[in-house]
């Protein structure tokens, strides 16, 4: 049983995490001790009855839960972008373990502090990004990035299955060939995903780790970076072009006191070439086409795979025969995340993971590559690019 403690209580905790370690502590995994913010926790269903510390301005978090200091819990940080960085090296430095959620670092500074972290205590911090765990987790089989076994033991991830046998574990490239060329979509215009009207400012202003580059380039680049041995290394990037929305502009306008220029992109288009000269184009954005599109196309000498990473689906396409494509599923899903925390736990104890690499690593590199994308795209442009909510094309 680990003990956990959530700091952060936002959106994403009502809506997302509390659901997943409900489900996590009543099948004995986990049990949730305390939650922090410096508010109070919005109304939940899930953990309704676990107590919670209000923090006050100035706080160390490894004050306000030093009593638990036996428990030796794992701390999950799921608040604010600007304090995850600093809150931590506070609490790795004081003997607590963290698992940390992106962004992870909002500039090269907590960058540094992530990467002396895990040169000194690489046991006590976690960086998860839920689409290696999750989304692509059927592209990750097929190019054998995850364990052969992971769909062999239902019960230790929620019972996970998927329509696909293990013959074709790490068979991505024999299927298509050698890639010729990547392209992710993360664009999300429907009304649960799409809009940022109701989230805070950390989300929006560039200084806090704001804007969509930093949001969901992570997710999409993330699970390209585990391939390198199919695809090479990603590299900076060759091109990014950038827009804002104009309703978002105006919805910033009368709900945060923010200079223009430091208000974050809600799209951005970004094009690498990787050491082994694949291009990569990646297109992440909120506010776009009136509906979500998530998706990643790998284009091989062969054939081509399409990653559906909303319905968790793989369709590989052999040649010309469109009619007769292989298609993989995942079944029996858990809660989204499910799989993302309890891979995390298990990283600490060096037991029980589904990957074949750690992910805590990539996630370290893309975030490092996020932040240089994020300073050439801002330093590029004299004006940014405005465009309606739902648009199909963005740059004329």
């Amino acid at each position: 049983m680990h003990n956990i403690v959530v700091v952060g209580t936002g959106d994403y905790y009502a809506k997302t995490l509390a659901p997943v370690l409900a489900q996590l502590q009543k099948e004995g995994f986990l049990n949730v001790v305390v939650t922090v913010d410096s508010v109070e926790r919005r109304p939940c269903v899930a953990l309704a009855e676990v107590d919670h510390r209000r923090r006050e301005p100035g706080i160390p978090l490894r004050n306000l839960i030093a009593d638990l200091k036996p428990l030796n819990p794992i701390v999950i940080l799921a608040h604010a972008n600007l304090y995850h960085a600093t809150d931590a090296e506070d609490l790795v430095q004081h003997g607590f373990r963290v698992i940390l959620q992106k962004p992870y670092a909002i500039n090269q500074d907590e960058l540094q502090i992530l990467e002396n972290i895990l040169d000194h205590y690489p046991q006590r911090l976690a960086l998860v990004e839920s689409y290696q765990t999750w989304n692509t987790l059927l592209f990750l089989f097929l190019a054998g990035m995850v364990k052969s076994t992971v769909f062999n033991s239902p019960n230790s991830y929620g019972r996970l299955s998927a329509s696909v046998s293990n013959d074709y574990w790490g068979q991505l490239r024999s299927l298509i060939g050698p890639p010729r060329y990547v392209q992710v979509n993360i664009l999300e215009g429907s009304k649960m995903f799409g809009h940022l009207n109701h989230r805070g400012q950390h989300l929006i202003d560039l200084q806090q780790g704001g804007g969509m580059i930093q949001d969901l380039a992570i997710h999409a680049l993330a699970p390209l970076m585990a391939v390198e041995n199919l695809i090479g290394q990603i590299q900076n990037a060759d091109c990014v072009r950038i827009a804002r929305c104009q309703q978002y502009l105006k919805m910033v306008a009368t709900r945060f006191n923010l200079p223009l220029k430091q208000v974050g992109e809600t799209y951005a288009e970004m094009r690498f070439t990787t050491t082994t000269n694949v291009p990569v184009v990646v297109l992440v954005g909120k506010y776009v086409l009136g509906k979500d599109q998530r998706n990643i196309t790998m284009v091989g000498e062969f054939g081509t795979m399409h990653c559906n990473l909303t319905n968790l689906s793989v369709t590989i396409i052999l040649g010309e025969e469109i009619f007769s494509p292989l298609t993989f599923a995942l079944q029996r899903l858990p809660l989204v995340h499910y799989t993302t925390i309890k891979e995390a736990i298990n990283e600490f104890l060096g037991q029980d993971q589904i990957l074949e690499y750690s992910a805590t690593s990539v996630n370290l590199r893309c975030q490092s590559l996020v932040l240089e994308v994020l300073r050439s795209a801002h330093q590029s442009v004299s004006t940014i690019s405005v465009y309606s909510d739902g648009a199909q094309q963005i740059f004329v």
